[in-house]
């Protein structure tokens, strides 16, 4: 699964890198964008609102179990 959507978002020029995959080729968990939601094995989502942005909650996000960070910045993390 994990796998299918590195291709597509590498087909549409929307993932710049990526690092730590392979480990989620068997991922079952929610997709979030309000890190408070996020329970252990979630994917997280940074979007930039309006009164929040995103990014700064990634942090959060992996305390709570994301086992995967979306962004639209770069980051150095070690995390997937």
């Amino acid at each position: 699964m994990i796998h299918r959507i590195e291709t597509a978002l590498k087909a549409h020029d929307l993932l710049i890198e990526s690092q730590g995959l392979a480990s989620l080729e068997n991922w079952n968990g929610c997709v979030q964008t309000d890190n408070r939601l996020i329970t252990a094995g979630d994917v997280f989502v940074c979007i930039k609102g309006e009164h929040f942005d995103g990014h700064e909650f990634i942090s959060h996000a992996i305390q709570a179990g994301a086992a995967l960070i979306i962004s639209q910045e770069e980051h150095n993390l070690t995390h997937p």
